[in-house]
């Protein structure tokens, strides 16, 4: 940031990608994650999936993604795609070193929240 002498920090984010892979045939997507796609007594078992929320978080702005598509199987397992992007538009001056440091921080525990509750129990069990 020295040699670009940046006046003013305008958007300030993080993004957290993750695939989860869940046994393909056995897996119902509300026995993994709490946000889905349902069609009300189809079948919850997507081959293709795209599902997009943009969610406000008190002063920042939460974009949850999750995907699938054939691409991602292999073997008896669907792979699972949680995108999380969390950012803040508030602009401050860049040379405010504490508080860029602060805003990091907020929107870190923004995006370890959002995770957290977009997965089952059922899914944090298979990390540990």
């Amino acid at each position: 940031m020295n040699k670009l002498a940046p006046i003013s920090i305008n958007r300030l984010g993080i993004r957290y990608v993750n695939k989860i892979n869940i046994p393909k045939e056995t897996a119902n997507l509300s026995d993994y994650f709490t946000t889905q796609a349902s069609l009300g007594g189809i079948t919850n078992k997507p081959t293709e999936l795209f599902l997009r929320a943009v969610i406000p978080h008190d002063k920042n702005i939460c974009i949850v993604t999750e995907a699938t598509n054939q691409t991602l199987v292999v073997g008896d397992e669907q792979g699972f795609i949680l995108d999380i992007d969390v950012f803040n538009e508030e602009p401050f001056n860049a040379s405010e070193k504490q508080k860029l440091t602060e805003q990091l921080e907020e929107l870190r525990a923004v995006k370890n929240d959002v995770f957290q509750k977009s997965l089952t129990s059922k899914t944090k069990d298979m990390f540990k």
